[in-house]
């Protein structure tokens, strides 16, 4: 959930409470980083141990002992907690107060504001009417439950990394009929360049138009978040905003002056298309489309009437993102168990799920890859490429080391990565006893498909770290690692990423393998789903076992949908190891269901999974 673009409007003279820098919780949730902060606080990344799932806490860095103070925070949670039944709208799940800091603790969405993505570059121009389209709805949604956002902005939207847009922040939200508002006049109730111009009273503050909001507190209706919503659509399609400039500049425009059409800045915008947004952000509320509804069902024409031009790259999969309690689990060797209770509140949750997804691109041809993803790739022919490049390396086909750990070589190559429409397609066929869910996490974690092109041939494991090796490790070493139950010769399941690491560490650092030129990490998400689609009819033809047997695998990467990989241009697509940074890392393995691209994640520090490494040789 990207929050660093987040400002909060609050009257000049309230004073914020700052919190210790050394606050790692509050009331039961875990505070693992800041997301963001502004004038009303920060928000943290934490994790919730009840529901095991992580969340978004914004925390009130005000004085909580003063009544308007409190006041302010209990209305922006009620409102977002009457709101949280429409899909586009991020729900708020508690208020609560702890060591005298009040906080709302809201659904955590991976992703982005809008305003970061239109940084990035434009944005297509479908996507950016669908985007609007939905978010109209959510704005109508919230009108007829007798509330105003008055705070519509790109800071305020957010993309999901599926693509999906959210409404967020109602710290200035307004119930319709209440003649108890919070905020008096002439102090902050928005920001100048999206505020309608019926808000404004020709007197600005001195300041840019991003952050210095002024407005009158009458004729607080609907039709000012319409305006506002309007000029976003304007900005998405050009780059601009309809008046732009000092702050009292823009704010006589507006009032004095009618908008400008989305063509002045960009001739190519469909007259269709460009008197819809004129409409929406015209100077009288009058002169605009009735109610959100109204301009939703607007663009939602136009896009059918274009529903024949070529889909736009970065067009969401019509997948709800799954809440994050969901998506970590810790038991993996039972992780598609669904017991009534978890049915129950699946119920209660009503999550939604749409399909199918969209369709991919065309495939690769077979003869164009190293490693084809059919299975007319036979054993032979990859035996055959592995045994050809161990010739012309000068390397052995497997590997021992001083633990008795047997390593497979897993030759470079190019092959397609992720899940393709026809494994798509055959998944949707399958008769399994969750097949719903499953293929769902198939669609939104590992599709669509991509080419990746491995240059370095590498030795896996050919089975995971056993309890025997890892007792060895911590005894040696000292660390304080769960045990587990069970034969020694049976593979470690408890073991943390950070534990994993320090077992990489550990290994390569022993006498024995370092002078040998040895050296252990765990192997890229990359690596792991190449050796596993060497598997074919039961056997995996580069002898790595154990790769279809429900337990998950660390594996080294930040876990992002493939999505947002391919859609991010400084992805490289050779040799890939995923993104800079992240919450969870991939987890490999813990597919009971035989697809080579199923991928899961997990956090590093509270959860657990097994080992499998790779030994790379040191020249």
């Amino acid at each position: 959930m990207d929050f660093a673009d987040t400002h909060d409007h609050f009257e000049e003279s309230e004073e914020a409470v700052k919190p210790e820098l050394t606050l790692t919780s509050l009331g039961r949730f875990e505070l693992k980083a800041v997301l963001g902060e502004g004038g009303f606080g920060r928000v943290y990344l934490a994790y919730d141990p009840h529901l095991d799932q992580l969340v978004a806490l914004k925390v009130s860095l005000l004085d909580s002992a003063k009544k308007k103070h409190r006041d302010r925070i209990l209305k922006e949670a009620r409102a977002a907690s009457l709101l949280r039944r429409h899909d586009a709208i991020v729900p708020a799940y508690e208020c609560a107060e702890d060591k005298g800091f009040l906080y709302i603790v809201f659904e955590y969405i991976e992703g982005m504001s809008l305003s970061s993505r239109l940084r990035q570059g434009s944005v297509d121009r479908r996507q950016a009417v669908e985007w609007i389209r939905v978010i109209a709805g959510a704005l109508q949604f919230a009108h007829e439950n007798n509330l105003i956002h008055r705070d519509v902005k790109p800071h305020n939207i957010l993309i999901s990394a599926q693509a999906r847009p959210f409404i967020t922040d109602f710290g200035l939200v307004r119930w319709i009929s209440n003649t108890d508002d919070l905020t008096e006049p002439g102090n902050f109730t928005g920001t100048i360049a999206y505020m309608a111009p019926e808000l404004l009273d020709g007197n600005a503050s001195e300041g840019d138009t991003d952050g210095e909001p002024v407005a009158r507190q009458e004729n607080h209706d609907r039709a000012v978040d319409q305006y506002s919503l309007g000029v976003v659509l304007f900005e998405c399609l050009t780059g601009h905003r309809p008046f732009e400039g000092h702050a009292s500049a823009v704010v006589g425009m507006k009032v004095s002056q009618p908008p400008p059409p989305p063509s002045r800045h960009d001739p190519s915008i469909p007259k269709e298309l460009d008197a819809i947004c004129l409409k929406a952000i015209q100077k009288h509320p009058k002169h605009r489309y009735p109610d959100c509804a109204a301009f939703a069902e607007a663009l939602k024409g136009w896009l059918e009437q274009h529903s024949k031009e070529t889909a736009p790259d970065d067009e969401p999969l019509p997948v709800r993102q799954v809440p994050a309690g969901t998506r970590t689990r810790k038991n993996w060797t039972a992780i598609w168990q669904v017991s009534a209770v978890s049915v129950l509140l699946l119920a209660v949750a009503a999550i939604v799920y749409v399909w199918p997804p969209q369709p991919v691109a065309d495939p690769v041809p077979p003869e164009q890859l190293d490693l084809p993803t059919d299975a007319a790739s036979t054993a032979d022919s990859i035996r055959e490429m592995v045994q050809e490049q161990a010739r012309q390396r000068d390397l052995k086909l497997t590997e021992e080391n001083s633990l008795g750990m047997l390593f497979s070589l897993i030759p470079s190559g190019k092959f397609e990565m992720g899940c393709s429409g026809k494994e798509y397609q055959e998944l949707e066929r399958r008769p399994e006893p969750y097949p719903r869910v499953y293929v769902k996490d198939i669609a939104e974690k590992a599709m669509p498909s991509h080419i990746v092109q491995l240059t370095k041939p590498v030795y896996m494991a050919q089975t995971e770290v056993t309890q025997a090796m890892f007792k060895e490790f911590k005894d040696s070493s000292g660390e304080d690692g769960a045990q587990q139950a069970g034969e020694e010769k049976s593979y470690v399941t408890n073991v943390s990423y950070q534990e994993a690491l320090k077992f990489c560490k550990w290994l390569s650092g022993l006498e024995k393998e370092k002078a040998v030129g040895r050296h252990y990490r765990l192997p890229t998400d990359a690596e792991w789903e190449f050796a596993r689609r060497a598997e074919i009819q039961g056997s995996n033809a580069l002898g790595v076992q154990n790769m279809r047997d429900g337990v998950g695998e660390w594996c080294s990467d930040w876990f992002r949908e493939y999505k947002r990989t391919i859609a991010d241009a400084k992805t490289n697509l050779t040799d890939p190891t995923g993104p800079d940074s992240g919450t969870e890392r991939v987890i490999r393995g813990s597919d009971q269901y035989g697809t080579p691209s199923y991928r899961d994640s997990a956090l590093p520090v509270t959860e657990t999974a097994a080992i499998r490494i790779v030994l790379e040789l040191v020249p």
